[in-house]
């Protein structure tokens, strides 16, 4: 079924959230690099990428989040997030 476009980047929002999400919930500090998977929300296939780098606080990473659709090309995701996760105390 067709999905209007603002349905589509709302949904990717909270696909890049709860990842955030997950990488802060874990309790731990991720390494340095890049992750993807695919993930499933509301009946539609997301494909997702991760770029882990650090800052200048060594005890904080920082998460470049794109969304996109699975089928749909990867540098032009539908949404974007930048998050933080600091290093277990």
């Amino acid at each position: 079924p067709a999905r209007p476009a603002g349905l589509l980047g709302r949904l990717a929002q909270w696909v890049a959230e709860n990842l955030a999400t997950e990488y802060r919930l874990k309790g731990e500090f991720p390494p340095v690099g890049r992750r993807e998977g695919v993930t499933t929300l509301a009946d539609v296939q997301w494909r997702w990428q991760i770029k882990i780098s650090n800052t200048d606080d060594k005890r904080i990473r920082r998460l470049d989040i794109g969304v996109s659709l699975d089928d749909a090309d990867t540098d032009a995701p539908v949404s974007t997030l930048i998050a933080f996760v600091g290093k277990p105390l």
